[in-house]
């Protein structure tokens, strides 16, 4: 990993956990899709294999969202999906 993809990663993490929703897009917006996946997934964020650009990003987002929502990163949504399935 690169410091600027472990930067960015930092960066989503903390947005997430504040609910800073426009601040964590801000972080993957204009990036490479290789780049989004390798901070989503340093965040803790699953990535479904790339068929095309929107698809991959339509399930980013729909992630980002939710843990800001949540006010977590993704290791938290994941804990959170886990506990709602029990």
């Amino acid at each position: 990993m690169s410091n600027d993809t472990e930067t960015a990663a930092r960066a989503l993490v903390e947005a997430t956990r504040s609910g800073k929703l426009g601040d964590a897009y801000r972080v993957l917006d204009k990036r490479p899709v290789d780049e989004v996946q390798a901070i989503a997934l340093q965040a803790g964020f699953s990535c479904i294999s790339r068929t095309n650009r929107r698809s991959f990003m339509v399930h980013i987002v729909r992630q980002v969202a939710d843990a800001a929502r949540n006010k977590t990163d993704g290791y938290g949504l994941r804990d959170l999906a886990a506990k709602a399935a029990r």
